[in-house]
């Protein structure tokens, strides 16, 4: 798995560096220049983002590569900079299980940092992906002393506990069907194609990570694609899927 993500532009110093180490060497640090993507997550608040800069580095990871691992005692905290990232789990019979995904202006690690237990999952980057880290210390010491900070990071848990309860629930007692078809619908965005379609994913998903994320095999999961789109709920072109309006689905879901 792996994520990429850009903050500033141009190629410098940083960048040649990286190449000379092996591009995205997971040991090459370096403190963050000025950032405007910390204000995505963390408002406007100049006092709070010039202590975030100034408490953090940034660190690289290429496609792949493993960035915390499941029971690390590690506290360190990441602020997803560039690209994207992917929080996960190993079944019983060895199969990944995707339980969250982290885009730029995303926060993951703060829980160790908070509780001082080990990692509850492993993350990865799911494309090139870099982050600015704190240590957990600092960044516990940060919430102390910017209240902001604090109120933020708690919606962010509370907002994250919320989806993971859904999620839960919707294993729980929802076909992998429907499991589907939600994921489906939650990764598309309105569209005008006509035909009786209504919404879009753009790019095609890959049906191996649609498995992942809602947890059953991908067997399963080809085999209901595949009568979505006989149904004519599904239409997959080359760089995109176009769903049905959700309410035309409904009649061919247990």
């Amino acid at each position: 798995m792996s994520a990429s993500f850009g903050v500033g532009a141009g190629f410098g110093l940083r960048d040649a560096l990286d190449q000379y180490q092996g591009i995205g060497k997971a040991d090459f640090l370096m403190k963050s220049p000025c950032d405007e993507s910390f204000a995505i997550l963390f408002g406007n608040n100049a006092e709070l983002l010039a202590a975030l800069q100034s408490s953090s580095q940034r660190r690289k990871y290429r496609k792949g590569e493993t960035i915390l691992n499941h029971l690390d005692e590690t506290t360190d905290v990441h602020y997803v900079l560039r690209g994207q990232a992917k929080a996960y789990m190993l079944s019983v019979d060895g199969r990944e299980v995707w339980l969250n995904e982290f885009n730029p202006g995303t926060l993951f690690g703060e829980m160790a940092a908070l509780c001082g237990a080990p990692r509850v999952c492993s993350i990865a980057a799911f494309t090139a992906v870099e982050t600015a880290v704190f240590r957990g210390s600092r960044f516990v010491e940060l919430m102390r002393s910017h209240s902001e900070l604090g109120i933020i990071v708690s919606g962010l848990l509370a907002t994250r506990l919320h989806r993971t309860s859904q999620r839960l629930y919707m294993a729980s007692v929802e076909s992998v069907e429907v499991r589907v078809y939600l994921e489906l619908f939650e990764r598309s965005a309105p569209c005008a194609h006509g035909q009786g379609f209504s919404r879009v994913i753009r790019p095609a998903p890959v049906i191996a990570d649609i498995a992942r994320k809602v947890g059953a095999a991908r067997e399963s999961v080809s085999r209901i694609i595949t009568a979505l789109v006989a149904q004519e709920n599904i239409r997959r072109a080359p760089d995109a899927w176009y769903l049905t309006d959700p309410d035309h689905l409904l009649p061919f879901l247990p």
